[in-house]
């Protein structure tokens, strides 16, 4: 018997795959006044609705600067799917990804 060898070329590979579009701001509470930074302190800080207030700029005091209004990535690793570490509402988005993305490229390239 004869099998056929395929070779299947995957231009653009992902590496990522987006869960949300953007990661929500954590604020400062009445119970963290300690970990509050020293540049909002020197300002002066007040609460209000049990956040923290900076009190020249009138804006709420964010904990995660860096990681709030950026979209949230998980880089592809098939030991998370594995694992069971992955929680599985954000499993099923990843699978539905990867069946888009490949079921694309299948369907190009066989037919």
């Amino acid at each position: 018997m004869i099998y056929k060898k395929w070779k299947l070329e995957i231009p653009d590979y992902i590496t990522h795959i987006k869960l949300s579009e953007q990661r929500r701001a954590k604020y400062y509470t009445i119970a963290e006044e300690e970990k509050i930074p020293k540049k909002y302190k020197k300002d002066g800080v007040h609460y209000k609705n049990g956040k923290a207030v900076c009190t020249e700029t009138g804006i709420n005091i964010v904990k995660n600067v860096k990681t709030a209004g950026t979209p949230k990535l998980w880089k592809i690793n098939a030991q998370d799917l594995y694992s069971g570490n992955l929680h599985p509402q954000s499993r099923s988005k990843v699978m539905k990804e990867f069946h888009k993305y490949f079921g694309d490229i299948f369907w190009r390239h066989f037919n």
